[in-house]
C-alpha cells in the first residue's frame, strides 16, 4: 500500500515508464512531440536528472545540501496542481465581491474538438461559440 504522496507520484510515474509507449501505439494521436515532451519532463521531475541546485553553508562550506527542481509541467500531478492553483486565484482576484458565482462545464460536441483545437484564432472562436451556447 502506497501511503505517502511521494510514494503515490512514483507509482504514477512507474506506470508512464512502463506503459506509455503501448498507449502511444494504441492512440496515435497523442504520438506528437508534445505530449512525448511533456511526459518526458514529468518522468523526470523531482528527480536530480531534471535538475537540482546544491547549497553550502555560507560560514564553513562544509555543509552540503542538493534539492532536486520540478518540471513545472501541466501534465506533472504536482506541478500541475499548483498551477491549476494560481490559475484559480488569478480568476478569483478578478471576480467580483459579494456576488456568488457557480462553476459550470460546457461539453464541446466530438466532431468540433479538433477543428477548435487546430484554430489558429481559439480565442475568438471559443469566444463566438460560447455566445451562440448562451443563445440556445
Amino acid at each position: 500500500m502506497f501511503k505517502t504522496v511521494k510514494s503515490k507520484f512514483l507509482r504514477f510515474k512507474q506506470v508512464f515508464q512502463d506503459g506509455w509507449d503501448q498507449f502511444v501505439f494504441d492512440h496515435p494521436k497523442y504520438n506528437t512531440n508534445y505530449y512525448a515532451g511533456e511526459v518526458k519532463k514529468m518522468l523526470k521531475c523531482g528527480s536530480p536528472e531534471g535538475g537540482f541546485m546544491t547549497f553550502k553553508c555560507m560560514e564553513c562550506g562544509k555543509g552540503e545540501h542538493k534539492v532536486n527542481l520540478s518540471c513545472k509541467g501541466r501534465f506533472c500531478p504536482q506541478c500541475g496542481k499548483r498551477h491549476a492553483r494560481e490559475c484559480m486565484t488569478k480568476i478569483a482576484n478578478m471576480l467580483f465581491r459579494g456576488i456568488r458565482y457557480r462553476q459550470i462545464v460546457l461539453n464541446m460536441p466530438e466532431q468540433f474538438r479538433e477543428p477548435f483545437s487546430n484554430h489558429k484564432n481559439q480565442g475568438k472562436l471559443y469566444t463566438q461559440y460560447m455566445g451562440i451556447s448562451h443563445t440556445c
